[in-house]
């Protein structure tokens, strides 16, 4: 993307801190006493979680505007940071990617709209991602093109919440620049 298109492009950005039980910003258990925002546009200033985050570490971040999925694109991205700590900052607590995909899982970050939750967050009529106790399809009447929050859903260390800042943005779509010539020819096993 142009850095001329960036400012016309962008509709909401933020970067989330996600701090563990020991504080700091280390890949370890989340707690929710450390989920704030670092920095945000677009985005108002509260942070909707589950009763234990520990046990579905899911969060809502809500809009500041109804945007559109027709126009819009949501990227998610996790932080491989070492805690700020003196008790653990040392070279054994940077992030270990032992495998690829089980050793350092990302975010899964999905569009949503708050009204899909229903007027009782602790009963809600739509649970994002499929996610338990559900339900987990939209109810009726509602455009599911419309989005007014973005729900992330953070990774599980044996188990319970993984702490981790993570940044979210949302773009609006770029335009095509015509026709991209794209060549098959690598070889593949």
């Amino acid at each position: 993307m142009a850095a001329n298109e960036i400012s016309e492009r962008l509709r909401a950005a933020a970067w989330v801190q996600c701090g563990s039980v020991d504080g700091g910003e280390g890949l370890d258990f989340l707690s929710v006493d450390q989920i704030r925002y670092r920095s945000y546009v677009g985005f108002q200033n509260r942070i909707i979680t589950t009763v234990n985050v520990a046990d579905a570490p899911l969060v809502i971040l809500p809009l500041d505007d109804v945007l559109s999925r027709s126009e819009c694109a949501v990227f998610a991205i996790r932080h491989g940071t070492v805690s700020p700590t003196s008790s653990v900052l040392d070279r054994a607590s940077y992030p270990q990617i032992l495998t690829p995909a089980d050793g350092y899982a990302g975010v899964f970050a999905q569009p949503c709209h708050l009204d899909w939750f229903g007027p009782d967050f602790t009963a809600p009529d739509w649970y994002p991602m499929g996610l338990n106790p559900g339900p987990i399809s939209v109810p009726d009447g509602f455009d599911l093109n419309l989005f007014n929050a973005v729900a992330v859903l953070l990774p599980l260390i044996g188990g319970t919440g993984a702490s981790g800042d993570f940044s979210i943005l949302v773009l609006k779509h770029a335009r095509l620049e015509g026709e991209t010539t794209v060549e098959a020819l690598l070889p593949a096993a």
